[in-house]
């Protein structure tokens, strides 16, 4: 056999020796980039403005046993109509609310910004800043938009606004236009005098403890009017809040900003307010109870005054009369009687008022506590504490994640189920409460029947006493009620307070960090062209053309066959375009120039993965054979992935896997004819629904091979990648040929590697490798012409080919 001898040079292989070998070869570049990203690093350190963190700390008592009523001593029992306990994750999303951010900014007057600008960088300003804008209330502003602000004299200034598009915000209607026109507008106004015009309505004062206007000669004053709806979502996003400890009730309230005082004063203002809320809140509960106690006492109190006197009346008029023992025990049981009666009378008439708040959707935060009657049933006090509970996190819901939320569905459906539940205990609580206020009245009806048996002037006295004693006892109670809210309110402390006020993270800015933005400037400046170098290096892995493949492997590379586009576009594997079906001419003629005793061999064409173009090879080579007048039989033996059957468009009914498996008794009949080519046979297969092994080494495959090599010129085998599965390895023995293709930019120099392990582990000879896939401007033109009987015309076309590029 011919062989063809190629120089071998060195594989290129990517380790980190050759990688810095060719870093150092471009060291120049690299000290360029790290000098050119340095400078840029600086560059940015000095463009962008600096960043400052400002936090703050405040402690929550989760038990809220400092609050007013939550565990007084005063209070019968700590049931007041208060919540026992802090959910320090709700707090956490109360303190990101909408509300209290939105409080804080109009409380601060953050709707306006100040800055300053030049030729570098913008910078936020706050209270350093020579002017302060006052807005007029409900008036149309000029907002998100900049507001250059010029000083003409000590008493006048100009207004300058060059915008390509504005909005404007009308407070009255709470609308804001968009207009996408060009706004160019110059106005001159007077310090401390209302400016206004179409676009704005504000005035501007002067600072007194500010730098002066000299120091701003070289920069550009201008302000902003934000709209609150983004400026509120701003300062929500920036705002960090977390736990400090898993186990500690302190929470860590953290912003970030260009202005660190503006953020530190933030910050005290929005714990100020939440914690004041949180207050008025306590105080409302408070109040409700105490006005409800006025208004009784005021009440009874009337009606006290006017039992006494009808009293001192009848003892004036009766000269004293004084009562027997019959009359005393009488009046005993009544007054006694009298006071049951009136207790039932007033919780009647709180569950009735009770039972109205529950049906009222908006009377919820309006319900007194049971304690304030004196009634102490601890069911009634639980399902009101949830209640109010669930409405408490109803309206943080809402304010949080909005009107349609999920969670706001569920939580409407556990206030709706609780409601219910309370509605169905107040009614029972009623309808007890009536039957013991029967029940007095009874008792009363027959206590007055005996009162009646007494002589006139004495029972007199007895009605007389008896309401006396009555209204006395109730205003006696509503007083002592009264006293214990006072002394509750006298010995509360606050159960949110403010650990440590806001203050500046660190002694600098939190952003840009120069020496961080340095490094990192470097590291870029070095990777950048190390990038470059590994992606250069990494192109030479994979195989550019004919002669980078004969200088990585001592292997003979056969032939190369040209990129035929026309067949992909029409995904088709028969070659169509000319220098493909001429490519596949020099691979016939290079494969008959090597092995001048070629006739009635078994050629196997394979390839290390796939995609390289091993079925096109095949099935072309097929064709150029048979179109060359030989006795082809092509084989289709990829038992896993076959195409053969595909790419000629036939479904025949036996096939190969049907002779290996019994089903077929004799070779001919899976042997199918090409209509167009007649000197082509084929034999196509389907996929395994087994193991394929059991077919490859099944004694029928090999006889047929061995029987069908006396009948053809050439058999031609399609076999399975050898990369992915080892079924070539159960079929190379009968094998004569062995051709490994390989695709031009796809296919790696790994892949020589692997298929020159797999030749000699196997002692294979007679293995060639084709290049597939070549761009037609990289094959040589003028191609010889050739025919059967002239053999110099192929042995010149095949060493044109095989040897030149």
């Amino acid at each position: 056999m011919k062989s063809i001898q190629t120089e071998h040079y060195p594989r290129n292989e990517m380790n980190l020796r050759d990688f810095l070998k060719k870093l150092w070869h471009h060291k120049f570049l690299v000290l360029a980039s790290i000098i050119l990203f340095t400078c840029l690093g600086i560059a940015y350190i000095k463009i962008v403005p600096p960043t400052y963190e400002a936090t703050t700390t405040i402690l929550i008592d989760p038990s809220g046993k400092n609050r007013y009523f939550g565990e007084s001593q005063y209070m019968d029992g700590g049931m007041g109509l208060v919540e026992t306990e802090k959910n320090l994750f709700n707090e956490m999303n109360i303190l990101k609310s909408v509300g209290i951010i939105e409080q804080s900014l109009e409380d601060l007057d953050f709707m306006i910004s100040y800055h300053t600008k030049d030729a570098l960088r913008e910078r936020e300003l706050y209270k350093d800043f020579p002017y302060q804008v006052e807005l007029a209330e409900g008036s149309k502003q000029l907002i998100n938009t900049d507001l250059i602000i010029q000083p003409i004299s000590d008493d006048s200034y100009r207004i300058r606004i060059d915008a390509n598009e504005y909005y404007l915000e009308d407070a009255a209607k709470n609308l804001v236009t968009h207009h996408e026109s060009i706004l160019r507008h110059t106005a001159i106004h007077t310090f401390g005098s209302v400016a206004q015009t179409d676009f704005y309505h504000l005035t501007v004062h002067k600072r007194a403890d500010t730098l002066p206007d000299e120091d701003f000669l070289d920069k550009e004053m201008l302000f902003r009017i934000h709209d609150m709806h983004d400026l509120v979502n701003t300062y929500r996003d920036k705002l960090d809040i977390a736990q400090v400890d898993i186990q500690a009730s302190i929470i860590e309230i953290s912003s970030e900003g260009e202005a660190v005082e503006k953020e530190i004063d933030f910050l005290d203002r929005l714990t100020t307010n939440y914690i004041n809320a949180k207050i008025e809140d306590r105080n409302k509960i408070a109040s409700s109870k105490e006005s409800f106690i006025k208004e009784q006492l005021a009440s009874i109190g009337d009606s006290l005054s006017k039992a006494e006197r009808s009293l001192e009346i009848f003892r004036r008029e009766a000269h004293a009369v004084n009562l027997t023992q019959s009359g005393m025990n009488a009046l005993e049981k009544f007054q006694e009687l009298q006071s049951k009666q009136a207790q039932s009378q007033l919780n009647l008439k709180y569950y009735n008022s009770l039972l109205e708040y529950l049906q009222d959707s908006n009377g919820v935060n309006q319900i007194i506590a049971p304690s304030v009657v004196g009634i102490n049933d601890a069911l009634l006090n639980e399902n009101l504490l949830e209640l109010k509970r669930l409405s408490t996190d109803r309206t943080r819901m809402s304010y949080l994640k909005g009107p349609k939320s999920y969670d706001l569905e569920i939580l409407d459906q556990q206030i709706n189920n609780t409601q219910q539940a309370l509605e169905e205990n107040v009614k029972n609580l009623i309808a007890s409460s009536q039957m013991a206020l029967n029940d007095h009245n009874t008792r009363i009806s027959t206590l007055e029947r005996t009162i009646d048996l007494l002589p006139s002037s004495e029972k007199k006295l007895i009605n007389y006493q008896r309401k006396t004693k009555l209204y006395e006892n109730l205003y006696n109670y509503l007083n002592q009620e009264l006293a214990k809210t006072g002394i509750a309110r006298a010995e509360d402390l606050p159960d949110i307070s403010t650990l440590n006020h806001a203050r500046m993270v660190g002694d600098g800015p939190v952003a840009p960090l120069p020496l961080l933005i340095l490094l990192l400037s470097g590291l870029i400046g070095m990777v950048v062209p190390a990038t470059y170098v590994y992606l250069k290096n990494a192109d030479a892995m994979v195989i550019s053309g004919i002669k980078h493949l004969e200088q990585s492997t001592n292997l003979p590379v056969l032939a190369q066959i040209a990129n035929d586009h026309e067949a992909r576009k029409n995904k088709s594997m028969i070659a169509s375009h000319w220098q493909s079906k001429e490519s596949l001419r020099d691979l016939h003629a290079n494969i008959k120039f090597f092995m001048p005793d070629y006739w009635q061999k078994v050629t196997a064409i394979t390839s290390t993965v796939p995609g390289e173009g091993k079925t096109f090879t095949a099935t072309n080579l097929a064709l150029s054979m048979a179109s060359a007048g030989n006795d082809v039989l092509l084989i289709d033996a990829d038992f896993r992935n076959p195409q053969l059957s595909r790419n000629l468009g036939i479904k025949p009914t036996q096939n190969l896997s049907s002779y290996l498996n019994g089903w077929v008794s004799h070779p001919s009949e899976i042997i199918q004819n090409h209509e167009k080519y007649p000197k082509l046979d084929f034999i196509t297969t389907h996929a395994a629904t087994t193991n394929p092994h059991r077919l490859i080494q099944n004694p029928r495959f090999e006889f047929l091979i061995l029987s069908l090599k006396d009948e053809y010129d050439h058999i031609i085998l399609d076999c399975p990648a050898v990369g992915l599965v080892s079924d070539y390895l159960l079929l190379s023995h009968l094998v004569d040929i062995h051709l490994f293709v390989m695709k031009h930019r796809f296919s790696q120099l790994s892949y020589v590697q692997e298929i020159e392990k797999f030749q000699a582990k196997g002692k294979i000879e007679n293995l060639f490798l084709v290049l597939n896939g070549v761009p037609g401007k990289e094959l040589k033109h003028g191609y010889f012409s050739y025919d059967s009987d002239a053999q110099e015309a192929p042995q010149k076309s095949a060493i044109r080919r095989s040897l030149s590029a």
